[in-house]
C-alpha cells in the first residue's frame, strides 16, 4: 500500500523546509511497515513569469512571479531530505519551466504519483507528528473514498508552534466543533466505520466543517486513487481546473465530496495551514491583488455546485459560504460607522482628506514628534535643537507632546498625538520628523519631506527579517511596508544599520543617510559633565554614589493583545540594595511599551523608574554602569567607553523562538553575557576586572558601530534635508 504526497513548490524556502521537517518527524512516529509513502515535490522555477513589483504580482496581477533560484533552492533542501528519508519515504522531484499556477503543479504531480492514495499538501504547510501513522493506520483497516482530518491555522513556524512558543496558534484540543447546522444537507446520520470503534467519526459532514471554513479546500484530504479514476475520470485521474488559479480547490474538492458517503474523518490527522505573514515578498494565493477577485470566487462557488452533481452536502456547503462572507461585509460595515461616530480620529482624519489637504502646503513648518508624542526626546529632540540654533526662525517648529506642561525651549506650538490640531499641522507641514512608524494611513503631502530617524541600531531582528511575529497581527509586515513607502529619508547610525534596514524594511539604499545619530551628539559635548551634574541633582542622586543604569526590552511573547504588552522584572531589588545599596543607585529604563510594568515602592534612595523620562540620553551621561538584555541601549552607550553588562537570563528562547540576532551576541559583544542573578551579582562586584577584560572587544565594537557619532550628526541631517534649496 503506497500514499503518495503530492507538494507543489514556488517560493519560499523557509517554508519549505518547515514543510519537511515536519515529515520527517511525522515519519518518525510512523510504525506501519505494510505501508509506504512517496513524496512528489513539482518545482516551478518561474523563468516564464515576469517581475513586475515586489509583491510578487505576474503580468496578468495574478501569478506569482520568480527566477530560478528559487529551484535551486528547492533542490538544495530536497537534496538533503532524500538522503535522511532514506527508505521511509521515497522523495520525486518533478522540475517543471513555464507559466505554471498550483493546478498545473498539481496535475503535473498526480500524473508521476503511483500510490493506492493520493494525499495533498502545500509546500507552505507542514503536518503534526501524529498525522502520518493515523493516515497509515487507517488504509490499512478499511478501503475509504476519502479519509480527512482538522486543519488548524497559525501564524508560526513549524518549531515554534510544536514547542508551544506560539502563544495565539490554536490548539486543536480545545476547538469546539464547527457549527455545521445551517449547512442544509438532509443526510446527517453517522455512518459507521469499518473497524473497531476508536474514536474517529466516520460522519462525511464533519468534513464540511473544513469546506466552510477554508472554501472547500482539498488539503488534508488522503482520496482512494481507484475511486478518483472509476467515478470521474473515465480511467483516468481528475485534474484540477488550470483555468482557475485562485480557487482550483473548489470544483475538485466538491466533486470528490459530493459523490460519495465512504468519508472518513480522524480527530488526530492534523494538519497546520501557515498564515503568511509576509505578503509583500511571499504571499499567498488569496493575498494577491486580483481585479474582480470576488466574482471569481462567487464564480467559482457556483461551478463547485455544479461539479458535485447537484449533491446536496456541497450546495450546503456553498450556501453557508456565502451568508457568512455576507454576515463578515456587514459586520465591518457596522464596525466602521459605530468607529465613526465613537472615535474622534476617524471624523478629523475625513476633515483632514477633505479640508486640511486642499489647503497649501507651509514648507517652512517642521513637525517633530518622538514616540508618540510621549516624550521631548531622541533624534527629532537633538535635530530641533540644531536647527533652532542655527535656523532660528526660519521655519515653525511643530512639536507632538501629550504632556502640555513638558519643557521644550523655543518658541514651539504643542500639539497632542491624534488630536485635532495634529492633523492640521501634519497635514499641511512641509516637513514631518519622526522616530517610529506613522498611522498607515497617513499620506505624504505630495513635494513634502518625512525624515524617519528610527529609534536605535537593530540587534534584533526586525519586519520582514523576523519569521514568526508573535504580539502582531499577519498583517504586521504589510503595514510596514506601506509606512515605510512614505518615508523620504531615513537615518543610518552605522553601515551595519544602513544594510540591515535595506533588508529589514526593504528600504531602498539610495534614500538612507548614514549621518550617525543626533540623540548621541550629547555624549561628545563639551560640557558633557556638567549636564550630567544637573541630571543627578534633577533626579536627587548624590552626587557621591555611582548609577547603574538597567535597561531591558520587552519579550515579543510576553503580551495581552496585539500592541498590549506585559513585562516581568526578573531581578530582586531587594537583595541588590542590601549588596550595593551604599554604592550605587539603580535607574530602571523600560521600553516605552512597557513604562508602567515596574514597581519601586519602599526602595527609595535606591532605585528609581525612570521609563518615563524623556530623554535616555542624558541618562547615560550620568550612568557609570549599563545593565541590559537585548535592548539597543548598548549600541550608543558604548559611545562613553563604560562598561556594559548583558543580563539574558531567556538568552535561548529569545535566540532561537522570539526573535534571533543580527550579530554574534556570544562573540562580539562589549560585555558578558550574564545568564543568572548571581552571574550578575558577581561581575558588578568586580566590574574593574570585567572591564579590563573585555577592552580589545569593546574597541573592535566601538569602531564598528560608534564610527559615525562624534557629536555633528544632527549638523549633518540638517545639510541633506533641512537646505535653503528645497
Amino acid at each position: 500500500m503506497i500514499i503518495s504526497i503530492i507538494m507543489p513548490y514556488y517560493k519560499g524556502i523557509h517554508f519549505l523546509q518547515d514543510a519537511m521537517e515536519s515529515l520527517d518527524r511525522s515519519l518518525s512516529d510512523c510504525k506501519a511497515t505494510e505501508v509506504s509513502f512517496e513524496l512528489i515535490v513539482v518545482v516551478d522555477d518561474g523563468k516564464a513569469k515576469e517581475d513586475k513589483d515586489v509583491y510578487g504580482f505576474g503580468a496578468d496581477g495574478c501569478v506569482m512571479c520568480g527566477s530560478q533560484k528559487y529551484r535551486d533552492e528547492a533542490l538544495t533542501v530536497l537534496d538533503k531530505y532524500k538522503v535522511l528519508f532514506g527508505e521511509r519515504l521515497t522523495v520525486n522531484v518533478i522540475p517543471v519551466s513555464g507559466k505554471y499556477n498550483t493546478a498545473m503543479l498539481r496535475n503535473e504531480g498526480l500524473r508521476a504519483a503511483k500510490g493506492d492514495y493520493i494525499y495533498f499538501m502545500d509546500s507552505d504547510d507542514y503536518i503534526l507528528q501524529d498525522t502520518l501513522r493515523v493516515m497509515a493506520e487507517s488504509v490499512r483497516m478499511g478501503l475509504h473514498d476519502i479519509i480527512t482530518g482538522p486543519i488548524e491555522e497559525t501564524m508560526f513556524k513549524y518549531f515554534t508552534y510544536v514547542s508551544g512558543n506560539g502563544n495565539g496558534c490554536e490548539d486543536n484540543a480545545g476547538r469546539a466543533e464547527p457549527d455545521l447546522s445551517e449547512c442544509e444537507c438532509p443526510n446527517r446520520e453517522n455512518r459507521k466505520h469499518d473497524g473497531a470503534d476508536d474514536g474517529r467519526r466516520p460522519d462525511r459532514f464533519l468534513a464540511a466543517g473544513n469546506m466552510c471554513r477554508f472554501n472547500l479546500t482539498i488539503l488534508n484530504s488522503l482520496v482512494r486513487r481507484d475511486y478518483i479514476m472509476k467515478a470521474y475520470g473515465d480511467g483516468k485521474l481528475l485534474e484540477f481546473d488550470a483555468e482557475n488559479e485562485l480557487y482550483c480547490d473548489m470544483a475538485y474538492t466538491a466533486a470528490l465530496y459530493g459523490n460519495t458517503d465512504n468519508v472518513c474523518f480522524l480527530d488526530k490527522m492534523i494538519y497546520i495551514k501557515r498564515i503568511h505573514n509576509d505578503s509583500i515578498q511571499f504571499p499567498a494565493v488569496d493575498q494577491l491583488k486580483v481585479k474582480n477577485r470576488n466574482d471569481i470566487f462567487l464564480r467559482s462557488l457556483d461551478g463547485a455546485v455544479a461539479a458535485s452533481g447537484r449533491d446536496d452536502l456541497i450546495a450546503g456547503v456553498v450556501k453557508k459560504i456565502k451568508k457568512d462572507r455576507a454576515a463578515d461585509k456587514r459586520k465591518r460595515r457596522q464596525k466602521r460607522i459605530r468607529n465613526f461616530f465613537a472615535r474622534p480620529t476617524y471624523f478629523f482624519r475625513m476633515i483632514e482628506k477633505y479640508l486640511f489637504r486642499r489647503l497649501s502646503m507651509r514648507r517652512d513648518w517642521i513637525v517633530f514628534e518622538s514616540f508618540l508624542g510621549k516624550n521631548y526626546s531622541d533624534s527629532c529632540k537633538y535635530i530641533y535643537q540644531y536647527l533652532q540654533k542655527e535656523y532660528g526662525g526660519k521655519y515653525r517648529y511643530i512639536w507632538v507632546i501629550n504632556d502640555k506642561n513638558t519643557d521644550i525651549p523655543g518658541n514651539v506650538t504643542k500639539v497632542k498625538y491624534l488630536g485635532f490640531r495634529w492633523f492640521y499641522y501634519t497635514s499641511r507641514a512641509g516637513y514631518y520628523v519622526n522616530n517610529m512608524r506613522q498611522p498607515v494611513w497617513m499620506n505624504r503631502r505630495k513635494g513634502g519631506v518625512l525624515l524617519e530617524t528610527w529609534h536605535g541600531t537593530p540587534l534584533k531582528r526586525l519586519v520582514f527579517d523576523m519569521d514568526d511575529i508573535h504580539a502582531a497581527t499577519p498583517q504586521y509586515k504589510m503595514d510596514v511596508y506601506a509606512q515605510s513607502r512614505k518615508w523620504t529619508y531615513l537615518i543610518s547610525d552605522n553601515p551595519f544599520s544602513t544594510k540591515v534596514f535595506e533588508s529589514c524594511f526593504l528600504f531602498p539604499k539610495d534614500r538612507i543617510i548614514e549621518t550617525g545619530y543626533p540623540r548621541n551628539d550629547i555624549l561628545y559635548a563639551s560640557d558633557m559633565q556638567e549636564q550630567a551634574d544637573v541630571i543627578k541633582k534633577r533626579l536627587s542622586i548624590p552626587q557621591d554614589k555611582k548609577v547603574i543604569l538597567y535597561a531591558p526590552t520587552w519579550r515579543d511573547d510576553e503580551y495581552y493583545g496585539p500592541g498590549r504588552y506585559q513585562f516581568a522584572l526578573k531581578l530582586d531589588l531587594n537583595k541588590m540594595r542590601d549588596m550595593f545599596g551604599d554604592r550605587y543607585v539603580i535607574l530602571i529604563r523600560t521600553h516605552y511599551f512597557i513604562a508602567d510594568a515596574v514597581d519601586t515602592a519602599g526602595l527609595d534612595g535606591f532605585a528609581v523608574n525612570v521609563s518615563r523620562y524623556d530623554d535616555i540620553a542624558e541618562l547615560y551621561l550620568i550612568s557609570d554602569i549599563c545593565i541590559t538584555d537585548y535592548s539597543s541601549v548598548f549600541f550608543d552607550f558604548a559611545n562613553l567607553k563604560r562598561p556594559i553588562l548583558f543580563y539574558v537570563y531567556d538568552f535561548d528562547k529569545y535566540r532561537d523562538t522570539l526573535r534571533g540576532f543580527y550579530i554574534d551576541m556570544e562573540t562580539e559583544l562589549p560585555g558578558p553575557l550574564l545568564y543568572n542573578e548571581q552571574e550578575l551579582f558577581g561581575a558588578l562586584m568586580n566590574i574593574d576586572a570585567v572591564k579590563n577584560d573585555y577592552e580589545d572587544r569593546y574597541n573592535e565594537f566601538y569602531d564598528r558601530f560608534c564610527c559615525m557619532d562624534d557629536g555633528h550628526a544632527a549638523e549633518r541631517v540638517a545639510n541633506i534635508v533641512f537646505n535653503e534649496n528645497r
